[in-house]
């Protein structure tokens, strides 16, 4: 199924970014990535059981902003990270942010998909102990998402305007659970916003860290981390990074009304994907993009497990001759698996890239997945 927002318009014009990773802020970080660097680093409270050798190894991660968060953990780590990605944006700004009064701020946060699957995993193998409810115990992990999405939502987006020191509530709040994929669904809600009276501006981004002590167990347990046992996993890395995107504001780049696409699979289990769905969704977005006859580079969402390869790899091959040469470029190569954040991250790339001149072309054409199988696709030119 595919869900469009709009037809296409004079899309979201990008006007300021900052950016907290593990390679740095926003110019630091894009300028490291572009010289092909990462910085990876051992995990101080985790390790693998390497059977072949039957020694222990760190979990190697790519931990942002070195020493600027360890010991913070929980959504007091999410803040820190978000608070420094809101001061590089505040910084590299044009204008002062002293009144939010006519701006709108949309985060994009995980959706604790893998958490969540390896509660459920577990609670599938208490059919075999007896007296167990299974459906007890997925009801009551449910529930333990629910409250953390719901605690979420009241506080973080008004805690961090405080931590940043802005003078006032912004027009309006939103948050977004829907990982890498919901930067498609922050984009248009932020085009829906800007179409109001009330608002001049938005604050967009994503903030995400699976190196946190609730995260790092399930994706150990669920084997999809990149390890002596398993070479084809991912490395866990966090980020945030933050636009200021206006309309017809002659910004730094144009962001596209973004399309979506839907498929029934996660990256927890063995389901064999063909890219066939990927493959629809970036021709359809060919067939009405006249801006991606010029595009230089594809950003994509692979990152090292092997359902994501052969996803890309068989959509790479159907794509319309425009696109035949074009750069293949995936963050999670220099910043790790950053999550709800590794949509903007792909932003905050191509839009370097078109600002110093290395994109090879007028636009990019970015698509991003989300581990339960949405994706969404969109153009930055």
């Amino acid at each position: 199924m595919y869900v469009t927002a709009k037809e296409f318009k004079l899309g979201l014009e990008i006007t300021a970014a900052g950016m907290a990773s593990s390679l740095g802020d926003f110019k630091n970080g894009c300028a490291a990535a572009r010289a092909g660097l990462s910085r990876v680093s051992p995990h101080n409270d985790f390790s693998f059981f390497d059977e072949s050798s039957a020694d222990m190894y760190p979990v190697s991660v790519h931990a942002a902003m070195g020493d600027a968060l360890v010991g913070f953990s929980g959504s007091g780590r999410l803040l820190r990270l978000a608070h420094l990605a809101l001061e590089d944006l505040l910084e590299n700004a044009d204008e002062a942010f002293e009144d939010l009064s006519r701006t709108a701020v949309v985060i994009n946060m995980g959706s604790g998909y893998y958490w969540d699957e390896c509660e459920r995993q577990q609670s599938v193998d208490l059919d075999s102990v007896d007296g167990a409810e299974p459906s007890d115990v997925i009801g009551l992990r449910s529930d333990r998402s629910d409250e953390r999405r719901k605690a979420l939502d009241t506080y973080f987006i008004q805690t961090l305007i405080h931590m940043a020191g802005v003078g006032s509530e912004p027009g309006h709040t939103e948050l977004c659970f829907s990982d890498a994929a919901g930067v498609g669904e922050v984009l248009n809600k932020a085009e829906r916003l800007l179409e109001l009276p009330g608002i001049d501006r938005c604050i967009i981004g994503g903030v995400d860290s699976l190196l946190d002590g609730y995260m790092m167990p399930a994706l150990i347990e669920l084997d999809v981390l990149s390890s002596p046992n398993n070479p084809a996993g991912f490395f866990a890395g966090e980020a945030a990074v933050f636009f200021v995107v206006e309309s017809g504001a002659g910004g730094m780049a144009t962001l596209s009304s973004p399309l979506a696409a839907m498929e029934a699979y996660d990256d927890a289990t063995g389901a064999v994907v063909d890219g066939q769905k990927l493959t629809n969704l970036l021709n359809r977005l060919v067939a009405v993009e006249p801006d991606l006859t010029n595009a230089g580079v594809v950003i994509g969402s692979v990152n090292g497990t092997e359902k994501r390869a052969m996803e890309w790899g068989a959509a790479r091959i159907h794509l319309p001759q425009a696109l035949a040469h074009t750069m293949d470029w995936h963050p999670a190569e220099h910043f790790g698996e950053t999550g709800a954040a590794a949509g903007f991250l792909a932003i905050a790339l191509a839009q370097r890239a078109k600002a110093r001149g290395y994109m090879g072309g007028e636009s990019c054409l970015i698509y991003q997945s989300s581990p339960y199988g949405q994706r969404t696709a969109f153009v930055l030119s």
